[in-house]
């Protein structure tokens, strides 16, 4: 899998929140494999990094797609790989 495909979505405002109680403990001990778990650890080759954090997305395919914040629109991302942007004329409706 290319890690830029990769999209999460969770219920919570952190992903611990949402671990079951029966895997817990086998999450806390591996998570730091997976997960940068402090400032310096981000710049670890392999670890899954949080890109763009938003509260709504639009995602047509891999790569292809549009993210904001609902709370006022100021954060926003938009990707389309593949597709000029210059001779296209894209919009994005909020």
């Amino acid at each position: 899998m290319d890690t830029d495909s990769n999209y999460l979505a969770i219920s919570s405002e952190w992903l611990e929140d949402i671990v079951r109680p029966e895997p817990k403990q086998e999450f806390e001990a591996e998570k730091n494999q997976w997960l940068p778990w402090d400032k310096w650890s981000s710049r670890t080759p392999g670890l899954f990094k949080i890109e763009f954090k938003s509260s709504r997305m639009i995602a047509l395919c891999l790569k292809c797609h549009y993210a904001n914040d609902s709370q006022g629109c100021e954060k926003k991302k938009f990707s389309t790989k593949g597709l000029s942007k210059t001779q296209n004329e894209l919009t994005a409706a909020v």
